[in-house]
């Protein structure tokens, strides 16, 4: 019995397609492409909707969370870019399937945002990332007054928790790579976790990385946010720690990376201000995203060296890291700075005043 149950394929088309059909209006020959996903199932259904089976033992209220940040976003935005939930004929937004194991697994049913990721597109202008700070901005601001008990969670990719990853230190063979890592989370820890612990916390989408953002798919379509998806690592936290994992993506493979991150700025502040304690802790967080992010993959690529999703986004942010660590840090700070609409420095204006007296 035990061999015949591990031979059954959980993720098998047919078995997940008749589910689909059962608990929702969708045909039985539905076609269902599955999708990336670290933990749970997904698959596109057609070009009109995602199928979402979460993991064995799901809480309720994660996806809850989810389906109601979802709801809050819309009433407050207006915006095509958001998926919407599709509720079951019996008017539910989430269901009970079994696998083909026979375990009980909560599903829900979403809208799928047409376009293309924008980690896929073989080069992104800085129009794009200003759209794409424009429309982070926005759900920033819905977010901010949307609240849930399950945004209060441990989850690993908490970026106020980072030095989890010095653990995996070890797993990284150069030793200057290492030497830089472990350089990234030590600023982190005496410079930027005091400083962060001292800011408000509100929900946040917490991984807006460049395969959750999908851009129009037409030759002059790359301006154009068409959906921002997987609100699935949604958390309470500082908003900077939001921008910062956006940022970390939009940099990556930029001939300019700082030109790049203050035009992100920029439009991300032009829908809501950002203070100077919160932009100066910007990029020294984008670093820390990068820096685990590396650790965590060297760390699953052990327990799992063939597994494709975790090692997605890990060669380019491998190139790049050396190059971003080239700059100097407090003239990045002052960039953001300017970008976001501030004075470069502190007490600019009375030291200008006293230059021209």
């Amino acid at each position: 019995m035990r061999g015949t149950v591990m031979n059954v394929d959980i993720d098998d088309l047919t078995h997940w397609r008749s589910q689909l059909a059962a608990h929702w209006d969708f045909a039985a020959d539905e076609p269902l492409v599955r999708l990336d996903g670290e933990y749970d199932l997904n698959f596109a259904v057609g070009d009109c909707a995602v199928l979402k089976v979460m993991r064995p033992g799901c809480d309720r209220s994660f996806i809850r969370m989810q389906i109601e940040a979802l709801a809050h976003c819309a009433a407050n935005l207006d915006v095509a870019w958001l998926p919407t939930v599709r509720m079951t004929p019996d008017g539910e937004v989430i269901a009970t399937l079994k696998d083909a194991v026979g375990t009980e697994r909560l599903a829900w049913v979403m809208s799928r945002c047409q376009g293309r990721a924008l980690g896929t597109a073989p080069h992104v202008p800085l129009s794009t990332i200003q759209a794409v700070g424009k429309a982070h901005g926005q759900l920033s601001a819905a977010l901010a007054s949307f609240s849930h008990p399950a945004l209060y969670r441990e989850i690993k990719w908490d970026l106020t928790q980072p030095l989890w990853a010095r653990r995996y230190l070890e797993l990284v063979a150069a030793d200057e790579r290492r030497g830089q890592l472990a350089g990234i989370l030590g600023t982190f820890e005496r410079d930027v976790a005091p400083a962060l612990s001292a800011l408000p916390v509100h929900a946040i989408h917490n991984d807006l990385n460049d395969f959750n953002i999908l851009l129009g798919d037409g030759a002059f379509a790359l301006d154009e946010v068409t959906g921002i998806i997987d609100f699935g690592d949604m958390i309470a936290g500082p908003r900077i720690c939001d921008v910062a994992i956006a940022a970390a993506y939009l940099v990556l493979n930029q001939p300019q990376p700082i030109d790049a991150l203050c035009a992100y700025v920029t439009a991300f502040c032009s829908t809501q201000s950002l203070d100077t304690e919160e932009l100066d802790l910007l990029w020294p967080l984008l670093l820390t995203r990068l820096a685990f992010s590396v650790l965590n993959a060297a760390s699953v690529a052990k327990a799992k060296p063939d597994d494709p999703y975790v090692m997605i986004s890990q060669a380019p942010i491998e190139r790049f890291l050396a190059k971003l660590l080239a700059f100097d840090p407090d003239v990045v700070r002052g960039c953001i700075r300017q970008a976001a609409g501030h004075t470069a420095v502190d007490h600019h204006d009375a030291a200008t005043a006293w230059i021209a007296r």
